[in-house]
């Protein structure tokens, strides 16, 4: 399903696009394959926000996709959305506990 990039190349060719901004949404991103997303909270399971749309794309899928878009137009800018780093925010929650300065 995923597996090329035809239909946006093709789409970048018809549209003579000659540079693009890109939107990349992490929560596109199959959950449990990239842990920075909203979906891959700490301590929960498959019920966790069970009505939210899961992401169906593997990360080697995204990196595939901007690498061929990339040679084929310039990109000029990138957004990267829905990141939320859990690692930062549990290792915030534990130092807070701690007998600090």
């Amino acid at each position: 399903m995923y597996g090329d990039s035809n239909a946006i190349l093709k789409w970048i060719a018809d549209e003579d696009i000659k540079q693009l901004a890109v939107h990349l949404d992490v929560d596109a991103i199959l959950p449990g394959r990239f842990p920075p997303i909203l979906l891959d909270k700490p301590g929960t399971d498959k019920t966790f926000l069970s009505g939210v749309p899961r992401g169906r794309l593997e990360p080697e899928h995204v990196v595939r996709l901007l690498r061929d878009v990339s040679a084929a137009c310039e990109i000029v800018g990138m957004a990267i959305t829905e990141y939320i780093s859990w690692d930062a925010i549990e290792t915030r929650k534990l130092l807070s506990q701690l007998p600090l300065v």
